[in-house]
């Protein structure tokens, strides 16, 4: 009765990017680089309705996080905000506890 054959997928999924060790060498260091001086990503104005796109953009992975003089204060209402509500931010599995703790806090 029953068909335990798998679906098949599109021509399109069956074939994925290969991410190589060596795509992570082409991360750039960060020359005479000061925190306190570097200014946040302007992200706006944003554009009228009807130019709505889905927003992707090719970058580099120099530019996948930039850093900026609002990163301190930024991780610093990050611990605030999971110290006094961990219960309702941080949504987890127990294996991936150690991962949380290293990234937050």
């Amino acid at each position: 009765m029953g068909n335990n054959r798998k679906p098949s997928l599109p021509q399109a999924a069956r074939h994925h990017h290969q991410e190589l060790p060596s795509d992570y060498n082409d991360i750039e260091p960060l020359e005479d680089f000061d925190l306190n001086k570097a200014e946040p990503v302007q992200t706006r104005p944003w554009k009228p309705k009807y130019h709505l796109t889905m927003g992707l953009e090719k970058c580099t992975f120099s530019d996948i996080i930039p850093i900026d003089k609002t990163l301190e204060e930024r991780l610093a209402l990050r611990r605030k905000i999971v110290s006094e509500h961990s219960d309702m931010v941080i949504a987890s599995e127990p294996c991936s506890e150690a991962a949380v703790k290293e990234f937050y806090i």
